[in-house]
């Protein structure tokens, strides 16, 4: 009886705490709503009423060249493996990232249902392919954060040590990726695996060949520089719209503090297990209190760029559903052309 009750209550706890994280989405929204709509921030309010169209459509042209170039990082890391269309990765990841503001990650599921369904793309590489996403991820930002919290300017020291830090990093993971990549890679992990019988066993199925397609794609050069060009130039573009924003409320904000929160406020919403909607404004709200950038006055900045966001992400997902026609996902599948052999062949 016991055995029996406890499976059954896992999916009922799981659920329990998607909705109690996206309870406390709400109120940590509520909270940096109360920090905006203080005393000392309603002149900021007036700011923006008397701003005028232009910069409010500057901040959705920026949110909507985020929601491209997150999509061409997307398409640059399958791309050695699977030659998906970028528009269609684009569209895929424009709704994506709206259902992302909802918890049970299902904007994550999303992803996995249109790329598994429409584009014929297997379950696990799937998985190998958003495992290379983020190792890119991180090799693009973690040296922009570590520089900025080394140097608060944007001077030349700042953008010589982010490249280096980002060269290295970069080399060290495509070097790495091309051991164990292609026939010869896969020969390496077999000699391995083979000290162990059942891992031995495991390597050799159909389902390892496809996370195996995973150190393809992060041993090809051209893929991780790509996904590296895109996602530091995301990481520009939520930088400048997190400084116009600013501006046009009147916050003192430099703009290598802007690369900082906006790094911030970009990791927060990713990472946070029970979606988006508060996580990023308050996160970023907290890093600007603690560093003392801006101090509770940032609070309607955050704000001003989630609700921003969140339109934009609206507007790409009903794009995007025109354009992938989700409806007609269940009565065709479109097949998918792979990379030839020899181009999934590492060293």
């Amino acid at each position: 009886m016991t055995d029996t009750a406890a499976p059954n209550a896992r999916p009922r706890l799981r659920l329990a705490v998607q909705l109690l994280g996206f309870l406390i989405g709400l109120a940590l929204l509520g909270w940096c709503a109360q920090l905006a709509l203080s005393p000392d921030n309603r002149a900021q309010l007036v700011r923006l009423g008397d701003a005028g169209p232009w910069p409010v459509l500057a901040l959705v042209a920026l949110s909507a060249l985020s929601l491209i170039l997150n999509g061409l990082a997307f398409w640059a890391a399958v791309f050695p493996v699977h030659r998906l269309r970028a528009l269609d990765v684009i569209a895929v990841n424009a709704m994506a990232s709206f259902l992302a503001f909802l918890p049970f990650k299902i904007g994550l599921l999303f992803r996995v249902f249109i790329h598994g369904q429409r584009d014929g793309v297997p379950l696990l590489t799937i998985g190998a392919w958003f495992a290379a996403v983020a190792l890119v991820l991180l090799v693009a930002l973690l040296p922009l954060i570590a520089v900025s919290l080394w140097r608060p300017g944007l001077d030349a020291a700042w953008f010589i040590a982010g490249a280096a830090g980002i060269a290295v990093c970069a080399a060290a993971l495509v070097l790495l990726s091309r051991v164990f990549a292609g026939e010869r890679g896969l020969t390496r992990i077999h000699a391995v695996a083979d000290r162990l019988p059942i891992a031995g066993r495991l390597t050799r199925t159909p389902a390892f060949g496809h996370v195996h397609h995973g150190f393809t794609m992060t041993g090809d050069a051209r893929g991780v520089a790509g996904g590296i060009a895109f996602r530091v130039a995301d990481a520009l573009v939520q930088s400048a719209r997190l400084w116009i924003a600013a501006d046009v409320l009147g916050v003192e904000l430099t703009l290598a503090s802007a690369v900082v929160l906006a790094l911030g406020y970009f990791v927060v919403g990713m990472l946070s297990p029970f979606g988006m909607l508060g996580t990023r404004e308050a996160g970023a709200a907290g890093i600007a209190l603690a560093l003392g950038v801006g101090g509770e006055a940032f609070a309607p900045t955050a704000l001003l760029v989630g609700a921003v966001d969140a339109v934009t992400a609206l507007a790409g997902a009903a794009v995007g559903a025109v354009w992938l026609r989700p409806d007609r996902l269940l009565r065709s599948r479109r097949p998918v052309q792979d990379a030839p052999a020899d181009a999934q062949d590492g060293a």
